[in-house]
């Protein structure tokens, strides 16, 4: 259990969280006094693990390029490439589909970004070549084929509300209103 636990237990636990979004939908449909706000909170943490889930660094136990000279490559592929490139990106999703079961939909997303870490610092390496600053230059030599390898693995297949549409159909489409502010309670 330990080494489980050292390695990561993310497919386990998002199937788990899934788990608590659909007996949340369920309690809704009996008027469960916090079945609204449990349903931000386990919307919230499903989404969060599966997001998890497609950052390919999330597969690796090289998660920050610390193994491979590339130290910081979780950052400048999670954050700053989006972040610098963002009105350049389209993404295009497909359509939502049932998952029938969060906990293989998990280990898939996390194989699918595995095997994109090599080529993602494969091209970070290029980049920094003959640099000492990961700086303007890096960002335009890294950013086309970081980008891509992106564009076609991770963020393309990041759907997380496929994950609650499934947890409210299981739990037999509950109808839901967030609409006004809850009353304080005393």
């Amino acid at each position: 259990m330990a080494t489980l636990r050292r390695q990561g237990m993310l497919p386990w636990r998002t199937s788990e969280l899934f788990g608590d979004l659909r007996r949340t939908f369920e309690g809704v449909t009996r008027g469960s006094q916090y079945g609204q706000s449990d349903l931000i909170l386990f919307s919230g943490a499903v989404g969060h693990y599966m997001q998890d889930a497609h950052q390919p660094f999330h597969a690796s136990i090289n998660y920050d390029g610390q193994l491979t000279g590339n130290t910081g490559i979780h950052a400048r592929f999670e954050r700053d490439l989006m972040e610098k490139f963002q009105s350049r990106l389209i993404v295009k999703p497909a359509p939502p589909k049932a998952i029938l079961n969060p906990r293989d939909a998990a280990f898939d997303a996390l194989l699918a970004g595995y095997l994109l870490v090599d080529p993602i610092l494969a091209a970070d390496t290029s980049a920094v070549a003959g640099r000492d600053a990961y700086d303007a230059d890096y960002s335009r030599s890294s950013s086309p084929r970081c980008v891509r390898f992106s564009s076609n693995g991770s963020p393309s297949r990041l759907l997380p509300p496929r994950r609650h549409h499934r947890a409210w159909e299981q739990a037999g489409r509950p109808a839901l209103s967030f609409a006004g502010a809850r009353p304080i309670e005393k």
